[in-house]
């Protein structure tokens, strides 16, 4: 019982995962050009450098369950983590030194931390199946 709760929740947090990066994608790509047409101009706070750094740390939090639980119980891949790293490296760069004059730099993080989940979902499916 207990291990099909733990494959559960690693499914929920891949999904989770995918979920974030790809919000985190169209947040960064999205949003500076909304704003900048002057529609919806009242939402300026989401802009802000603060949700930045929330999609950052709920994406760390969310990977590190994710990605190293299943890499220490099922596939022993590093990929997913190296992707998801290459993701988090780009997203810090562009929050913590201010490069607002990218657009798909941010974005393209935010692809590459959902595709890390997503290749881990898919890395965990294939060991389940074959050792069940």
């Amino acid at each position: 019982m207990q291990l099909v709760m733990k494959q559960y929740l690693l499914r929920k947090a891949d999904m989770l995962g995918i979920g974030v990066g790809l919000i985190c994608a169209v947040h960064c790509a999205l949003l500076p050009v909304v704003l900048s047409t002057g529609i919806l101009s009242g939402i300026s706070w989401a802009d802000h450098v603060v949700m930045d750094v929330l999609f950052l740390i709920a994406s760390l939090v969310i990977g590190l369950y994710a990605l190293v639980k299943s890499y220490r119980m099922y596939n022993h891949s590093i990929i997913p983590i190296v992707i998801a790293s290459v993701g988090f490296m780009i997203i810090g760069y562009t929050i913590f030194l201010h490069d607002h004059t990218q657009l798909l730099l941010p974005a393209s993080g935010g692809v590459l931390l959902a595709i890390a989940h997503y290749y881990n979902y898919t890395l965990r499916l294939r060991h389940t199946v074959i050792t069940d």
